[in-house]
């Protein structure tokens, strides 16, 4: 991809695009681009009256790139029409050009080389009002060969991608299977079918929030420490804040709209958390650290969430939040079933590390990811002026 120009993002970002009050068309049904929509892998599908404020009107083709909670890497080709007006969010970034395939800009957009020019254009006062800077980002340039070569590209991408899907969906059968155990321990965290005790989360875990330290991606000294999130692992670094087994749950930007895809995780030996999760040891005596993992994973935070621009669960709103405690007995028969779970579990994480590897370093070639580190950056000199 040597002779492959450069070409800034200002030329890409689609020009004008209308607006649409769907309330003042109450009765008309739309397919709507919003980021809930895009973490559930669909459109919403919505008359105006259920869509509370003015849209940005997009057309088939188009692509997506969320500027809110950007560390999360979101972009969205816009499918077909179905017979209603596509209309999408404020919150993202639409391009729109015939000189691109939307694929490839896609792949391109939560590519690696991307992503460092990306989060310099962040600005805001604190993570959960983060967000990048469109006028920041148009002066991003990005490798455009012809249009033959892109869509090659992004098939070889799109056939790799695919079978990262497959693997995900393995994986989120598993995890399926292991809520069935714990729904079958304590029934339905609703009712409580067993009538067993229920207490605040704060009373069956030590908060280790005091402890976590956030650090710039740029700053981290690589290293085989891994560096974890609101949504699992983020990358790594040089070494440990903690060695134990722990159980995070998000603080921001997490899954609380959508908990099915999980809003904690288990962590076990040496590893580095940033303030964007909390940080829970299970009191031994209380609770085994498997069955707080379980009942946590999917719990629906949401009457416990504040914030009106990002979703965030405090410490004191997660440590008032009820799970059932079954004998610490039936705990640890549940957790001894879930170990042969858990080994599939780390098996399939395993093998994603491995394809998602072989994904990365194909997108550093096919993307010239290379060739554009390695030129001059025309965004550097002025993107924080």
């Amino acid at each position: 991809m040597n002779s492959v120009p450069l070409v800034p993002l200002s030329e890409l970002i689609a020009a004008s695009l209308g607006a649409v009050n769907p309330a003042k068309t109450p009765d008309e049904v739309f397919d709507l681009y919003s980021i809930p929509a895009f973490d559930r892998g669909r459109p919403d599908v919505l008359p105006g009256r259920a869509i509370g404020s003015t849209k940005q009107i997009v057309r088939p083709g188009d692509v997506l790139l969320s500027k809110i909670v950007p560390h999360i890497r979101r972009s969205w080709v816009v499918g077909q029409a179905q017979g209603r007006r596509l209309i999408a969010s404020g919150e993202w970034i639409v391009f729109r050009s015939e000189r691109i395939h939307p694929d490839y800009l896609k792949h391109v957009l939560i590519g690696d080389a991307f992503r460092v020019q990306f989060m310099r254009t962040v600005a805001g006062v604190g993570g959960s009002l983060l967000r990048a800077r469109p006028p920041q980002v148009a002066k991003i340039a990005i490798p455009l060969p012809g249009l033959s070569e892109q869509r090659r590209i992004a098939d070889m991408l799109d056939r790799v991608g695919a079978a990262l899907v497959k693997r995900r969906a393995a994986l989120a059968q598993i995890e399926e299977f292991c809520r069935a155990l714990y729904l079958d321990l304590v029934g339905d965290p609703a009712t409580n079918p067993r009538a067993w005790p229920v207490l605040p989360l704060g009373k069956v875990t030590q908060c280790l929030d005091r402890d976590r330290k956030p650090v710039k991606e740029e700053l981290r000294l690589h290293g085989a420490v891994p560096y974890y999130g609101a949504n699992g692992q983020q990358g790594w670094i040089d070494h440990a804040l903690f060695d134990e087994p722990l159980v995070l749950v998000a603080e921001d930007g997490g899954y609380f709209e959508t908990p099915e895809r999980g809003v904690a995780y288990r962590i076990d030996g040496p590893s580095w958390v940033n303030n964007h999760a909390h940080v829970l040891r299970p009191f031994a005596d209380k609770v085994d650290i498997e069955f707080l993992h379980r009942a946590l994973r999917h719990y629906d935070f949401r009457p416990y969430i504040s914030g009106t621009t990002r979703s965030k669960l405090t410490q004191a709103q997660m440590s008032a939040a009820p799970i059932i405690v079954p004998p610490l007995e039936r705990q640890h028969d549940f957790a001894h079933q879930m170990s042969v779970a858990n080994a599939l579990i780390r098996a399939q994480h395993a093998s994603l590390a491995d394809m998602g590897r072989l994904f990365a370093s194909l997108q550093y070639v096919a993307l010239g990811e290379g060739l554009w580190s390695s030129r001059d950056d025309p965004y550097k000199a002025d993107a924080m002026a």
